[in-house]
């Protein structure tokens, strides 16, 4: 256990510095020399529902950058307290008010005292809906379209009221009946029903739906069904006049015109000019505009890339009659490189029949240098560097350089990174890496290096193509580590492809949404390797939102080794391990699973793990966290299943301070075997890398 002393102090540490500083009820901001302002000492009163920390976060600017530069104005305390007011309606408290003092003492080196004077009144729930004349529709469709907060454990109870939330509610009806064809829908006001004081509301919405119209006909200029001819998109008579079903049809008769030529078509949606027994008539506004050839490209804002680069990304040439979907292509291309933060190509009529092109950029800052520093319950102190280019000498093609230092080793690592391949769309990656990897069962160092492609397949699928190549410098087992039949093989040749679907709301801090990932390897002695295997890995997790406090996320790995040519077994370096931080917490790092006689880790040709853990939002930044895992490692890939499963459960905290996030898990092993800790503590900081 004193092994983990120090990781446990440096958190509690860490935690006490950053309240002492955030909880401060004292601020002080900067005149306009950079000189310090007026200090300020804020004091809240009748608060009993939202901690000073909170309160202070939502007024701090108005303090520092505004009252303390100029006490004299008590404008910003006005504006304050009207901000305080907006959060706790926000909270459900719609009879909150905020009103202040300003105290001034004599000694104009003395703080000025601010005291918010807070009536809270009672929190409110809605205890009941109601939504009648909903014909169209369910009331538990219309009900997803409430962005609502909700009281309770996990935030599962009745939601909070909230007017703004009620009123958005209200609007959102509106125009979802609108979007679908119902052009008539009317929805009187919104009924509330509460007592004074009370904590509970009634809400009643009546919906005056009107009709389903459908298209009867839109009526097309005579010049525009020339122009299109054969081109022009068909009108469905009898389908729902939706929103929906404008925004693309006029976007493809836009488009349409644009390839033939006609760079600038002005059209609005369709102008409804009757409507009649359930049918509606619309009329279609558009001007064509001139027919026009290229004459010039120029191009501007082009600071540090070439303009041949840019011009590649065009496959367009002067004389050219004027093509919408090649521009189009163009422009998707540049993001595409990630070089640009806005592409524009602006058009300029020459005459009638001839038009210039003028292709606007605005490049990112495209060079960076970043440092981290962080902790791991097995690495501890680690620390890196990296340098990011991501358009070298002016070519759109990106670099990438990371130094990386733990007790556990280190690593050094390149990437050149082309993002339109040849124009294909393909990412394609060609990377090299050293490092030194110090694992409880084995030390290896070694050289590293691959080629990938990137494309996405089916819309919604990434895939990834590549191979790698690795040569072992030195590969060193611990005692009882190594296996009967074990060769230590110095190189791998691996053809690789990974499949990857990302449903997740953010890559970062996921709350919602699911990702599922697979990978397959095919290593062979015909490929560079010294040995033959095949692996395949998946894996996958799912985010479930209760309430915006709370979530369960569910997630999985299986993975499995085949060895090639009757070998009983793969090098250490390549074989599965199980626990630590990112696997079966209640074991150290690679612990779970069979050991040598030494009672070191041996490692297996199979792996699982499954994990479920339940995230509940506490004070920001902090998250508390319940955890249950499972995992198991086997030997004999035809012995593959959820046999001889460990487990672990327990409690974490999560905190999630800007740039350094900061878990502390606490692992409990229920069935624990002699020589097994009951408790097991990770700690982590920083992004893992």
């Amino acid at each position: 256990m004193s092994r983990y002393l120090s990781s446990i102090w440096l958190t509690l540490m860490l935690c006490a510095f950053s309240s002492c500083a955030t909880f401060s009820g004292e601020f002080q901001g900067e005149d306009d020399d950079g000189n310090p302002a007026r200090i300020i000492q804020v004091k809240h009163e009748g608060n009993d529902s939202a901690s000073a920390y909170i309160l202070n976060r939502k007024i701090r600017y108005l303090i520092e950058d505004y009252f303390s530069k100029d006490p004299s104005k008590e404008t910003p305390i006005q504006d304050a307290a009207a901000e305080l007011e907006d959060y706790y309606w926000s909270m459900g408290f719609p009879d909150a008010k905020v009103g202040f003092k300003v105290e001034r003492p004599e000694d104009d080196r003395q703080p000025i005292l601010v005291r918010f004077l807070i009536h809270e009144g009672p929190r409110v729930q809605v205890t009941d809906v109601q939504i009648t004349g909903n014909r169209g529709f369910k009331q538990e469709e219309l009900l997803e379209l409430w962005r609502r907060s909700h009281a309770g454990f996990l935030g599962t109870g009745d939601p909070w009221f909230v007017a703004s939330e009620i009123r958005a509610f209200y609007r959102d009806i509106r125009a979802f009946y609108r979007s679908k064809g119902y052009l008539d829908v009317t929805l009187p006001e919104t009924h509330i029903e509460r007592a004074k004081g009370d904590k509970q509301a009634k809400i009643r919405i009546e919906v005056l739906e009107g009709e389903l119209y459908t298209i009867a006909e839109i009526q097309i200029p005579p010049e525009i069904r020339r122009i299109l001819a054969g081109f022009l998109p068909k009108v469905p008579a009898g389908e729902p006049a939706t929103s929906t079903f404008f925004m693309e049809w006029t976007l493809d008769l836009r488009n349409r015109l644009r390839d033939l030529g006609y760079h600038a078509p002005a059209m609005a949606r369709p102008l409804l000019t009757k409507k009649e027994n359930g049918q509606a008539w619309f009329k279609l506004l558009v001007k064509a505009g001139h027919k026009v050839r290229i004459g010039e490209i120029l191009l501007s804002g082009n600071e540090v890339t070439r303009d041949q680069m840019i011009l590649n990304k065009y496959r367009a040439k002067i004389g050219d009659f004027y093509k919408g979907s090649v521009e189009d292509a163009a422009i998707n291309r540049l993001y595409r490189t990630g070089v640009f933060e806005k592409v524009e190509f602006i058009h300029e009529e020459l005459d009638d029949r001839t038009l210039r092109i003028t292709i606007k950029v605005k490049e990112f800052n495209n060079r960076a240098l970043n440092f981290m520093i962080g902790w791991g319950s097995w690495e501890k102190l680690r620390g890196g560097v990296q340098f990011r280019e991501r358009n070298l000498f002016g070519t759109g093609l990106g670099f990438n350089a990371h130094a990386l230092v733990s007790t556990k080793g280190y690593e050094g690592s390149t990437a050149l990174i082309d993002k339109d391949f040849a124009s294909t769309g393909i990412d394609m990656v060609v990377s090299a890496r050293y490092f030194l990897n110090d694992r409880p069962s084995y030390t290896e160092r070694a050289f590293e290096t691959d080629i990938a492609g990137t494309k996405y397949i089916f819309t919604d699928y990434k895939s990834r193509l590549g191979y790698l190549f690795k040569h072992q410098n030195k590969l060193v087992t611990k005692q009882g580590a190594t296996l009967p039949g074990e060769v230590l093989t110095p190189n791998k040749g691996t053809v690789f492809l990974e499949l990857l679907r990302d449903e997740r709301n953010n890559l970062l801090f996921p709350t919602d949404g699911w990702r599922a990932f697979a990978r397959g390897d095919f290593s062979s002695t015909a490929l560079g390797g010294s040995q033959d295997f095949n692996r395949i890995i998946l894996s996958g997790s799912y985010y479930i939102p209760f309430s915006r406090q709370a979530r369960l996320i569910l997630a999985s790995e299986i993975g499995a080794l085949w060895p090639g040519n009757g070998a009983p077994t793969v090098a250490i370096s390549e074989r599965f391990f199980n626990g630590g931080p990112n696997t079966v917490r209640s074991f150290t790092q690679d612990d779970l699973g069979p050991k040598g006689p030494e009672g070191n880790p041996t490692g297996g040709l199979y792996r699982t793990v499954w994990k479920a853990e339940l995230q509940v939002a506490l004070l920001e930044p902090f998250q508390l966290a319940l955890f249950a895992d499972a995992g198991n490692v086997g030997t004999n890939v035809n012995d593959f299943g959820l046999s001889r499963m460990r487990y672990g459960i327990g409690p974490g905290l999560i905190i999630n301070f800007p740039g350094v996030p900061i878990r502390l898990d606490a692992g409990f092993n229920p069935d624990r075997l002699p020589g097994e800790d009951a408790w097991v503590f990770h700690l982590t900081i920083g992004q893992t890398f």
